[in-house]
């Protein structure tokens, strides 16, 4: 059976204050826009949007108010079905956007069918 040991090691409240005084130096600062987002993404956190050593933040498309702004976000594995699905699902959803400062209005997922089997292709 295995020894235990009893080690104090403080408070809740002590460890929820240091974990919150030491939070913000690993993680980045929330952005208050999409462009403070995508400049995150492709400066010096762009190795936070990376699975399987490729990126999965492809950019960002317009700029203006009229056009609005969108983040592309696609999984590395999924981009050849862009080219080979045949079926495609398009799903926005409005309560789980981001806010962004009431910036970013809508989550919109597409999906491609391709052998029987419904993937993920991007996040906008």
């Amino acid at each position: 059976m295995a020894d235990f040991v009893n080690v104090h090691v403080g408070s809740f409240v002590s460890l929820h204050r240091t974990m919150r005084r030491h939070r913000p130096r690993i993680h980045p600062v929330t952005p208050q826009s999409m462009t403070e987002f995508h400049l995150q993404l492709t400066g010096e956190y762009a190795h936070l949007s990376m699975i399987q050593n490729e990126p999965i933040y492809s950019g960002i498309v317009g700029a203006t108010l009229e056009e609005g702004t969108t983040l592309l976000f696609i999984l590395p594995g999924t981009k050849n079905l862009l080219r080979t699905g045949s079926t495609f699902l398009l799903d926005g959803t409005f309560s789980s956007s981001p806010s962004f400062g009431n910036e970013c209005h809508q989550l919109y997922i597409i999906m491609s069918i391709t052998f029987n089997t419904v993937s993920f292709v991007c996040n906008l």
